[in-house]
């Protein structure tokens, strides 16, 4: 039996390593790689379940396509030819531009990017941009800070007087985290959550401050306004590293305590405390996504940074306003990967590509999706679905027959990272790079993403460079070959990242300066976004799920769920609602069947949630967008729930 090393492919903050152990060219066994500093053995759940799909009885193992009489399996020659013929009457027919990619990270790896060389060829296409996870996050940093960066996991252990999770919940999504959490705390540190939601480390937490969602950012300048008129705030830093103090002092004048406290739903003690926080240091502050899957989302963050920034957290040990670490891109050459090139190139928002798409001209002809899951990842399934129905050509190149696929005209079977080489370069939070050794072979009629489209583009004979995947890497990175073998051999490899961030307070703005109110500065935090009506009484947020990424779920099963809809044991008893009794989530987009479950009274009775990526889900979002960067606010959805047996007349009657 062999132990090869290779590296989770999900697109979250720990990017692990692991170790595979291989018998009679089987994988037999899969867990956490000891050596790597961020893994050090363990994996979760989701980790375990790249396991499960690698294997799964139901994966795709030839191209296939749609007939009238149904599936139809085919050769990869013949894929290959008619795709290529539809391309170039599409061409012939409307240019490069009605070609188009759509994409994301539900797979990640360098290797990904190798795909677009075969789309640069073309002269010209559409591809998607921008985020429906974290973008108007990283916007309000690149204004706060020039770039977002974040310490290293082990500053905070040796040096945090208090770590504040503010809607990060690293129980779920940054479970490597935990094990620094535990060292701070046994140093002596306190731990603060502030989240909507309860999650799994509020046990392990000195305080937990529950807020109305969407209420955090009027929260960070209700606590700034009211150091600073006590005089607890960073002067010194305030004067030498901050623009726009002035400025901000006038804009948070409007955030007095009382109106802050009954905006945000919490009390006088839980203000106080993050109050008496942050007024001392060293504390840091890890930031969540979800906080900025608002309409006001982006300028909450920099809501937040203000407050870090004004209170000296900025630049010391033990400190930061942590959201992501985008200082680990540098270190790739995405344009060698890509092969970028000046052509035509139309591009089409994430959140909204649905919208876009409908309205294209010169119209989408041929679709191609990697890596995402249309119909259950975008927000208006509805929208999306009647988008794609309206495309001459759609191909899917994935492992399993998704609803995306039951809609295509080809479906290609691709690798799993078992099956493949790449390497993982993650900029959410470690500065570690994993490197993923190929452990077994595909099944014969399975190809990687990248030598899909190289075939593709010999079968077209366009002009793409073919580089193998060892070659990309190492380029792309620059790396001397004894350190490319290094990194292989070792399984992870160390960016040089300062684990301070900004600890030279030399800041990649204009100004050279945390610039508060640089853009329109702090300008739009609401005391509350969008208003609950009588007619939709709570918030719906949905979340990211415990034991999968997304909608990555074997086979069938995707067909067969039925989405869990968490509510507090208040608004249960309230509603009158049993354990897993069947009920409708109504929302002004839609509605969908679910299972309640009940949770302990720790959680807001104004809150509702479901896990992203089950059935239907994002049959009941919409389509809004954050107000900075390009990014989705899938949270800014209001719902009431309806019984079986009663109606919508019935139920407004009620409330």
């Amino acid at each position: 039996m062999t132990w090869i090393k290779t590296a989770c492919p999900l697109d979250c903050y720990d990017t692990c390593g692991m170790l595979a152990r291989v018998d009679d060219g089987k994988i037999v066994e899969v867990k956490g790689d000891p050596d790597h500093p961020i893994t050090k053995g363990r994996l979760c759940v989701r980790g375990h379940n790249v396991v499960k799909r690698h294997s799964h009885p139901e994966r795709i193992l030839t191209p296939l396509k749609r007939t009238a009489t149904g599936w139809e399996a085919i050769s990869w020659e013949k894929a290959y030819y008619e795709i290529a013929e539809r391309m170039k009457q599409a061409i012939d027919l409307h240019g490069p531009l009605s070609i188009m990619h759509s994409y994301d990270y539900g797979s990640s790896g360098l290797t990904k990017s190798l795909i677009d060389r075969f789309f640069y060829a073309l002269d010209g296409f559409t591809e998607t941009v921008g985020s429906l996870c974290w973008d108007a996050g990283l916007e309000a940093q690149t204004l706060d800070f020039g770039e977002a960066r974040s310490h290293s996991p082990d500053d905070m252990a040796a040096h945090s007087k208090h770590v504040v999770l503010w809607g990060r919940n690293a129980g779920v999504t940054n479970q490597h985290l935990i094990p620094f959490l535990k060292e701070a705390k046994t140093r002596g540190a306190t731990l603060t959550i502030v989240n909507p939601l309860p999650t799994p480390l509020d046990r392990m937490a000195d305080y937990v401050i529950r807020p109305k969602p969407g209420a955090d950012g009027a929260l960070a300048l209700g606590l700034c306004r009211q150091l600073i008129a006590d005089g607890r705030y960073d002067q010194k830093f305030v004067q030498t590293h901050v623009q726009g103090f002035a400025a901000f002092q006038d804009l948070i004048e409007a955030y007095d305590l009382a109106r802050v406290i009954s905006a945000c739903g919490i009390s006088l003690r839980d203000f106080d405390v993050l109050a008496n926080l942050y007024a001392e240091k060293p504390t840091t502050t890890l930031l969540g996504i979800g906080l900025q899957r608002y309409r006001n989302g982006g300028n909450t963050i920099r809501a937040i940074d203000a407050l870090c920034a004004i209170t000296g957290q900025i630049g010391v040990p033990g400190g930061g306003a942590n959201y992501a670490n985008r200082e680990m891109a540098r270190f790739v050459n995405w344009d060698y990967l890509s092969g970028k090139r000046t052509i035509q190139r139309r591009v089409m928002s994430r959140t909204t590509q649905a919208e876009e798409i409908l309205r294209a001209q010169p119209s989408v002809d041929v679709l191609f999706v990697s890596r995402t899951n249309l119909l259950r990842q975008v927000p208006n399934t509805q929208k999306m679905r009647q988008a794609i129905s309206g495309i001459g050509t759609v191909i899917v190149v994935d492992m399993f027959m998704t609803e995306t696929a039951h809609i295509a005209d080809y479906v290609l079977p691709t690798t799993s990272i078992f099956e493949e080489e790449d390497a993982m370069v993650t900029t959410m939070w470690n500065p570690y790079a994993t490197y993923a050794n190929p452990v077994v072979d595909p099944p014969e009629g399975v190809k990687p993403d990248w030598k899909i489209f190289y075939e593709l583009a010999d079968v077209m004979k366009l002009n793409v460079e073919s580089v193998d995947p060892q070659t990309a890497i190492q380029t792309a990175i620059g790396l001397t070959e004894d350190e490319f073998r290094a990194w292989q051999i070792n399984g992870y490899r160390k960016f040089p990242i300062a684990p301070v961030a900004y600890y030279d307070r030399s800041f990649l703005t204009n100004s050279r300066k945390v610039e508060l109110m640089s853009g329109e500065g702090v300008s739009r935090v609401h005391f509350s976004v969008d208003e609950p009506q009588t007619e939709y009484p709570f918030r719906l947020l949905t979340i990211h799920p415990v034991y999968r990424q997304n909608s990555q779920t074997e086979g069938s099963r995707l067909e067969r769920e039925i989405p869990l809809l968490f509510i507090s044991e208040g608004a249960t008893q309230r509603e009158k609602l049993e354990q897993l009794e069947m009920v409708t989530v109504e929302t002004p987009v839609g509605c969908i069947q679910a299972q309640v479950k009940s949770i302990p009274s720790a959680s807001r009775d104004d809150v509702l949630w479901l896990e992203v990526g089950q059935r239907g889900i994002n049959e009941i979002t919409s389509s809004h967008k954050a107000d900075l960067g390009d990014s989705s606010a899938q949270y800014d959805v209001w719902c009431k729930i309806i019984k079986h047996g009663q109606s919508t007349d019935e139920k407004n009657h009620v409330n």
